[in-house]
């Protein structure tokens, strides 16, 4: 399959790009879909480019190490120049382990292993070295049997009848172990050769069943089906509809099928790691949770692992894998028409990790008039940049692709993580009450159960106790409406959830408006959104980290995504509802009123107040708190914790996360320490 001008022209700048900015590993020539330079012979290659990207189909098959099932072996040819380690071989022999096991006699090894283990290494023996073994061993067995019976006839010639020297004895030994039957020489009545002719037959017996065993177990074996499975020869990581997924393609290219088809893949990384006990832990491995795992393999099947908090590779990016040493290993497991279990494996180490790159499509679809599809297995293994991605190095393709694209919602798959939460937060007034809103839904209707939301403030502002304990940030939980369920929302369309900032809120410092924001914009709000998927009762999990100066509008709100559909001919309301996931991103300016005054919490008893929890009705009305009994003269230390106790018998209320109400309720003698001491805990409370 040929590609256009433009393309080639593209692929050409990106290498010159790639040859400034890379080293040298990421800066060869020849593409990893045709290898030109290395197989061409020194004819004119195409121009350099380190990405896989095939030119001219024709061009691969001459290479010798180009098989249709395990790609060009660029790989394996990019692994041996430059001494790559890795578990896993690729390229002809991929799925050969590298893994080399060491004793402190080699040879007694391999001697425990087939004296142990016969016929599994007799298998695996190569084919050619099997067809020697066996000839040897037949050989071996008619002189031994030759120079028996030749004996025989120099101890006692009436043993045999028609025999005159070695060669016919060889002849007779052959003809009696394989139980041919022609010539003229035979036993006579001797109980030697009687013995020597009954204990010839036993050993050629044995010897047949073994060689028969191990030539049909190699015909039969089941790992060569496995070479009917393609698996491609690289590996991707790109977003679809705005998840971030690692993708690689699976194939069958036999008409008969495979029952019960299982793909896993596990991530090897080799970073030292010391308990806490001090054990030392070399390599440590992680299984990645595929989607399609167990697909019909009818067609080719993109196999999906989504990254997101759950997996392993979860905030890495190409540099970082390359810095641990990563290595991710694809297994196929299935089983043949006739019961044969077989297996086939692939290694992807992080240079044949493509970012922002996807598989070129294989799948021609009949055209009309014809009754077949049509796979074009000379694009299985190449792939395409995106289109949305410019020209840069590979590590910042990959920063790029792992940074979460704007307005992108999951597509609706059925047991599949689909909850999806606004790019914005917006701050604005509802209904004379100043809140702080985001939006939050569900693109396959109805799929999540049990879904719980929750949102805290991160505020970075480094504060000491007075024990001398250093606290680099705050965390406070804002209320999403516990106590009247909010915070747990059908999730039939999408919601506004939203958190009401009043005296009681950790964010009542944002009632001045937007210079008060300006005090937090290095905070952060984390939302977590939690819920179980209805078809496989697996929690889901969807965090949003929103960065205040950035992420946080205020006076907009959120555009209406929701619509009903039109009324029938008949007059009469369809009663459907449509939602615009276009618009499920989009805000719009609204007009802000003054800015309301603080309304007081909702008093509760001492030990049930919670953080960040909103008062939803009228301050209520306490009577006055009786004076404290008269006491005796006491020194000003002592007047200030009578105080204290008598400021903490009055309702309790909110505290402002402003310095100025602590300082008007310190007293005096006391404004000018640095720190809160003890006896003031019950002023701040």
């Amino acid at each position: 399959m040929r590609k256009s001008s433009s393309q080639k022209s593209l692929l050409s700048k990106q290498s010159d790009l790639e040859e400034q900015l890379l080293p040298d590993r990421h800066s060869q020539t020849a593409p990893g879909g045709v290898v030109a330079a290395h197989f061409n012979d020194g004819q004119d290659s195409s121009p350099s480019v380190s990405l896989p990207v095939s030119e001219d189909y024709r061009l691969r098959n001459r290479g010798k190490l180009w098989t249709p099932d395990r790609g060009t072996g660029f790989y394996q040819a990019e692994r041996q120049r430059h001494h790559v380690p890795s578990l896993v071989e690729t390229g002809r022999h991929a799925g050969r382990s590298r893994v080399q096991y060491t004793d402190i006699d080699a040879k007694g090894l391999n001697w425990h292993i087939w004296k142990r283990d016969f016929f599994t290494s007799a298998i695996n023996v190569r084919l050619p070295l099997v067809v020697a073994y066996i000839s040897a061993a037949y050989l071996i067995t008619f002189a031994f049997w030759g120079l028996v019976w030749y004996a025989v006839w120099r101890w006692d010639r009436t043993c045999l009848h028609n025999v005159d020297g070695f060669l016919s004895s060889f002849i007779f030994a052959v003809v009696t172990q394989q139980t041919i039957g022609y010539g003229n020489a035979y036993p006579a009545d001797c109980w030697l050769s009687g013995w020597l002719l009954a204990m010839q037959a036993i050993i050629s017996m044995l010897l047949d069943a073994v060689t028969i065993g191990i030539i049909f177990a190699r015909i039969s074996h089941p790992m060569r089906r496995g070479r009917t499975i393609f698996i491609s020869d690289s590996a991707v990581v790109a977003r679809r509809d705005g998840i971030l997924k690692f993708m690689f393609r699976v194939c069958d290219i036999r008409q008969t099928g495979v029952v019960s088809p299982v793909v896993k893949a596990w991530l090897y990384t080799f970073k030292d790691r010391h308990t806490a006990e001090g054990e030392l832990i070399p390599a440590h491995m992680e299984r990645l949770e595929l989607l399609n795992e167990g697909a019909n393999l009818l067609l080719p099947v993109t196999v999906e692992h989504t990254i997101d908090e759950r997996s392993p590779l979860w905030g890495h990016t190409q540099e970082s894998l390359m810095a641990m040493q990563a290595e991710i290993i694809v297994t196929f497991e299935g089983s043949s028409e006739h019961g044969d279990q077989f297996m086939a494996r692939r290694s992807y180490l992080p240079s044949e990790i493509h970012w922002g790159f996807v598989f070129t499509p294989c799948l021609v679809r009949a055209a009309p008039g014809t009754t077949h599809h049509t796979v074009d297995l000379s694009t299985f293994h190449e792939i395409e940049p995106q289109s949305n991605l410019g020209l840069m190095p590979s590590s910042s393709v990959s920063r790029a692709v792992v940074a979460r694209p704007k307005a992108s919602v999951p597509y609706p798959w059925r047991m599949e993580n689909t909850l999806v939460l606004s790019d914005m937060i917006c701050v604005a007034s509802r209904d004379g009450q100043l809140r702080l809103m985001f939006r939050l839904g569900d693109t396959y209707p109805n799929q999540m159960l049990e879904v719980c939301a929750r949102a805290y403030l991160y505020r970075w502002r480094e504060r000491t106790t007075c024990e001398g304990e250093r606290l680099p940030y705050e965390m406070h939980r804002l209320d999403l409406g516990e106590a009247s369920g909010r915070d747990q929302p059908l999730l039939r369309l999408p919601v506004v959830l939203h958190h009401v900032i009043d005296s009681a809120s950790p964010l009542a410092n944002w009632t001045g408006g937007p210079p008060a924001l300006a005090h937090d914009a290095d905070s952060e709000i984390v939302v977590v959104v939690e819920a179980v998927v209805y078809s496989t009762t697996q929690p889901v999990l969807c965090q949003r980290t929103y960065a205040v100066h950035s992420d946080v509008k205020w006076g907009f709100a959120f555009t209406p995504c929701v619509t009903r559909a039109p009324y029938t001919p008949e007059g009469q309301p369809d009663g459907r509802l449509e939602v615009n996931w276009q618009q499920f991103h989009s805000i719009a300016p609204i007009e802000m009123p003054a800015p309301p005054p603080l309304q007081p919490p909702v008093p509760r008893p001492p030990g049930r107040r919670r953080t960040g929890e909103a008062a939803d009705g009228p301050p209520a009305q306490h009577p006055a708190p009786k004076p404290p009994a008269p006491r005796r003269s006491v020194s000003e230390a002592q007047e200030a914790e009578a105080k204290a106790h008598a400021d903490s018998a009055q309702p309790p209320s909110r505290r402002s996360t402003t310095d100025s109400v602590a300082s008007k309720r310190m007293p005096s003698s006391l404004l000018g320490h640095e720190h809160t001491c003890s006896r003031l805990k019950p002023l701040l409370c």
